[in-house]
């Protein structure tokens, strides 16, 4: 769908506020000459040099505190600022990405090792010694007794993951020595090590000796004084915060590990993805965020420049409510599997880009539960219409929400409207602004939705649970599945400690779920990372953040 002229003017427009609020970042001149052939490359080569990563990010977070974070930015802080128990470890793949290795033993960061007791509702981590913050304080079981209850004290977003571990309180942590931590859960469950390595709604382990010096009455757990500064062991501190403008992160100089070969990340505020595209063509900027698929086909073949993209974990979801009138009948639901149009989607909307495919299941191809089993593919009209009249299903409509931030889902949406009416189905379209958007569909409310989602956690328990149980841990089943059987079955698995038994539980599960047809489609849509083409060192994790620590720039 071509750009319409009225819609490149406010682009413009915006560009310009854009470059006004940076306050001479961008000079005009290096603005006009981004989209050029031939670039002159003025701040990005001058950081590299200095050993400085400017990044360029659609909002700098309101808060530091990854606990009260409500944005992509906050999500990413403790990604690369603080530290956790455990990692994956990654095995190079496509385009030098490191790709986490989810059936290898997980390797030891703040926890040297850990231990699991015999009925699997026991786990003991015992801390590495010798580990400082950047104030110099020295970690201890202490920190992470103090960090992890003061997420359940304040019911912060780290208790998610917490809770999904079967850690069902902070009385659950207990300090046995200064150096071993051990944590008693409600149920056997072997996720607490698993989500220990993919950060994001973890609670983040602070200097809790820093932190408390800063805590007053009024403010016990020193929110505010966190929301701030950075309290780490990990690689990076904070020297500027200023919201709405940039943060500016350097190396911790006593990080335990091997220091980050970037010395500075800073992080600066362009609300405008047109604008943040102009910066990287431009050489002003190292990395740009949430650009779409249409931006990154610009980048694509600019010298100076590069779109490292691998299939990773997210996609596009058309989700159907299976308690709406006629949506609640399974044939109803398998007619529009059968008619919708994943071929076409990709080829138009995601220009058939190799990393987008029909995901065969509801999970990513390499998770422990995918199954690679899809029957509603390809695309069969016929075997539609058989299905709408073995349920006794006349024409009908419903209502397709959208989110209107992402235009790439209101093209898909039109696909969608205009090969059901084959069907005498009126799929009506509804574009909601953000908020209204998410009432809609975290309410379920939503009749059907497009959703862009992706299950951080690499486990069947917890990828299948999070969309398709019924208990506390399932806040993703917007769609209102419920099936006896296979709640069963999530359930056994959750409370499996064995890898392999949980790999067999959720697998029976899957085809379980895959043969109710709940989603219409699960289309991966890839990860990607535009970036000058100097960047290197880059690892791919479930939750599509990056480490900036992990990166570098080449000779």
């Amino acid at each position: 769908m071509a750009d319409k002229p009225y819609d490149r003017a406010l682009t413009r427009r915006q560009a310009l506020r854009d470059m006004a609020a940076l306050g001479g970042w961008l000079t005009a001149s290096s603005l006009a000459t981004a989209g050029q052939q031939s670039l002159s490359v003025p701040a990005a080569a001058a950081a590299a040099a200095g050993d400085q990563l400017i990044v360029a990010v659609s909002a700098t977070p309101v808060s530091l505190d990854p606990e009260f974070g409500a944005s992509l930015e906050s999500w990413e802080l403790p990604i690369f600022m603080y530290e956790f128990l455990t990692s994956y470890r990654f095995q190079k793949g496509s385009e030098g990405v490191g790709i986490p290795q989810f059936a290898a033993p997980l390797e030891p960061r703040l926890a040297e090792k850990w231990e699991t007791s015999g009925n699997g509702k026991k786990i003991t981590f015992f801390l590495r010694k010798g580990v400082k913050s950047e104030y110099g304080h020295e970690f201890t079981a202490e920190d992470v007794k103090w960090s992890w209850t003061r997420a359940f004290t304040l019911n912060t977003a780290g208790t998610w993951m917490m809770k999904s571990s079967s850690v069902p309180n902070a009385e659950a942590i207990r300090v046995v020595q200064p150096y071993i931590l051990e944590v008693n859960l409600s149920g056997p469950n072997a996720l607490l090590p698993i989500v220990q390595a993919t950060p994001l709604n973890n609670p983040v382990i602070y200097d809790s000796t820093e932190a408390k010096r800063h805590a007053s009455q009024s403010d016990p757990w020193a929110k505010d004084w966190l929301g701030k500064n950075s309290a780490t062991f990990g690689p990076y501190k904070v020297t500027n915060f200023t919201p709405g403008q940039q943060v500016v992160f350097e190396v911790n100089p006593n990080y335990y590990r091997e220091k980050p070969k970037i010395r500075q990340v800073i992080w600066r505020e362009v609300p405008s993805s047109a604008t943040r595209l102009q910066l990287l063509l431009a050489g002003s900027a190292h990395i740009v965020k949430e650009l779409d698929s249409r931006e990154r086909q610009q980048v694509q073949g600019r010298p100076g420049v590069q779109v490292i993209s691998i299939r990773g974990n997210e996609g596009i979801i058309f989700g159907l409510n299976n308690k709406v009138k006629p949506l609640d009948n399974v044939k109803v639901r398998k007619a529009i599997a059968y008619a919708s149009p994943v071929d076409e989607i990709i080829k138009t909307v995601y220009f058939g880009n190799p990393n987008v495919r029909l995901l065969k299941g509801f999970t990513p191809e390499d998770y422990p539960a995918a199954i690679n089993y899809w029957p509603y593919y390809p695309t069969n009209l016929e075997k539609a219409k058989a299905l709408l009249k073995e349920a006794g299903q006349g024409p009908f409509s419903f209502k397709l929400a959208q989110n209107a931030s992402r235009p790439e889902h209101e093209q898909v949406a039109i696909q969608i409207q205009t090969q059901l009416k084959k069907l005498d189905i009126d799929a009506q379209i509804e574009k909601l602004t953000p908020a209204k958007y998410q009432e809609q569909y975290f309410s379920r409310k939503a009749e059907a939705v497009l959703v862009q989602d992706a299950a951080w956690v690499a486990d069947p328990g917890y990828s299948l649970g999070l969309f398709f149980g019924t208990g506390s841990n399932s806040v993703a089943n917007w769609v209102n599945y419920d099936n006896k059987e296979a709640n069963v079955l999530l359930e056994q698995t959750l409370n499996t400690a064995d890898a392999a038994k949980r790999r067999e539980l959720g697998q029976k599960a899957h085809r379980i779920i895959v043969d109710d047809a709940p989603w219409g489609f699960y289309i991966g849509t890839g990860f990607y990372l535009t970036a000058r083409d100097n960047i290197a060192g880059l690892n791919w994790r479930p939750n599509n953040l990056i480490n900036y620590a992990e990166l570098s720039f080449k000779a």
